[in-house]
């Protein structure tokens, strides 16, 4: 069973068939490889389609090498983690908590 591949060898994937170019390194960038605004967005949409992650043309721009833009899929492919305190935790009006609490805070 083969290993699944990580998000830059799948961009690299992407890349090399869109710039029809043999070889992409961690350190290429797009538009030295010969990208320009057509394959950006060309490469917005195999990414949404590869990954279901919806970059941007800005973040081709941002992070326009192979690394830093894998890197950037996988940031937006992470769950945002949750806060401490979330608003499902605080007290509403007519629950009886928020009263307990309101009570509390006059005594």
């Amino acid at each position: 069973m083969l290993a699944p591949a990580s998000s830059a060898e799948r961009v690299a994937a992407i890349w090399r068939e869109l710039l029809d170019v043999a070889a992409v390194g961690p350190d290429d960038d797009f538009f030295d490889l010969g990208g320009h605004s057509i394959f950006a967005l060309q490469t917005v949409h195999r990414v949404f389609d590869e990954f279901g992650v919806e970059v941007t043309i800005d973040d081709l721009f941002t992070f326009p090498t192979l690394t830093s833009f894998a890197q950037r899929i996988d940031a937006l492919s992470r769950p945002p983690r949750p806060s401490r305190r979330s608003d499902a935790d605080a007290p509403r009006a007519g629950n009886p908590d928020a009263t307990a609490y309101a009570d509390q805070d006059s005594a």
